[in-house]
This record gives C-alpha cells, structure tokens and sequence, in this order.
C-alpha cells in the first residue's frame, strides 16, 4: 500500500489563501454591520442619503469603539495569511514567522479584552453614564485563551532561535 506524504507546503498555501480571503469579508462585513446601524434610522431614506449618515455616523466617537475589536481581528487574519506564507515558503521560526505569531497573539488577546471591557467601558462613557461595564462571553474568553497560547508560542520560538543562533 502506498504510503501518502503530507506535504505541509501546500496545505500553508491553502490556508494562506483562506486567511486572506477571511480578511476581505471582515472588512465587508465591518462595513455592512456599521452601515446596518445607519440605515434604520429613518427607514424611508434612498441609498444616497443612507449613505451620507452612514459617512456622517463616522464623526461619532462611539463609530470607531465600536471598531476596536474587530480591527484587532482583521489584524489577526492579516498576520494569520503572512504566517501561513512564511510555513509555505518554508521558514522554520524565522524572525517574521515570530513576529507574526506574536503579532497574532497580541491582536487576539487585545481584542477579547476590547470586546469584554473596553468598547462596553467606553461606549458608556462617551454616553456620559461612567462607571465600567463589562460584557463577557464564553468566545472571549477562549479567543484570549488562544491568544496568550500563541504570544507564548511566539515568545518559546524566539527562544529557541536565538539558542540555535548561538550554538550555529
């Protein structure tokens, strides 16, 4: 029986692709999920005015607190793809591959945190309400899990490097 090989390469290219085009409909979806906000205000406005509030909407600060997060996530599919490039080109714990989990790690646990205490924190502060408000889920928790895990990983392959680099 022939035995299959597993090439990694073109499974990190695969998944490259994939992680990019995750990206793009992030950005989409960001886009549709602000402009939705907008567009029931005053359900009987045609596109053009809809548009117009949706760029008006943009001047309020709670607009961009509510795009903390998932700014950070789009950071994350973003580092996720050039990790991905760097696997399937072959780099083993390079210093862009570090950097890209670390970058992974860091945007993940950032965005868990906007997501359970600073966008809420924020949003009422810029309400005028104070105090701090907390909005927790089982998914943040576990995307802040994940992403300690891969600072972690990042900081481990650091390590690593450079003991190699001092031994070579």
């Amino acid at each position: 029986m022939p035995t299959r090989t597993f090439d990694i390469r073109k499974q990190a290219y695969t998944w490259q692709a994939l992680s990019t085009m995750v990206a793009f409909l992030l950005i989409l979806y960001l886009i549709r999920d602000r402009f939705e906000e907008t567009a029931g205000i005053f359900p009987q406005m045609d596109l053009v005015q809809q548009l117009s509030v949706f760029f008006l909407s943009m001047l309020s600060p709670i607009f961009w607190v509510n795009i903390i997060a998932p700014v950070c996530y789009l950071s994350v599919a973003i580092a996720a793809s050039q990790v991905f490039g760097r696997i399937a080109k072959g780099d083993d714990f390079s210093e862009a591959m570090i950097k890209g989990l670390n970058d992974m790690g860091s945007n993940l646990m950032f965005g868990a945190c906007a997501t359970m205490f600073l966008t809420p924190t924020l949003v009422e502060w810029l309400h005028f309400r104070g105090g701090f408000k907390f909005h927790t889920s089982t998914e943040s928790f576990i995307i802040l899990i994940v992403g300690g895990a891969l600072y972690f990983i990042a900081q481990i392959g650091k390590k690593m490097r450079q003991e190699i680099d001092e031994i070579v």
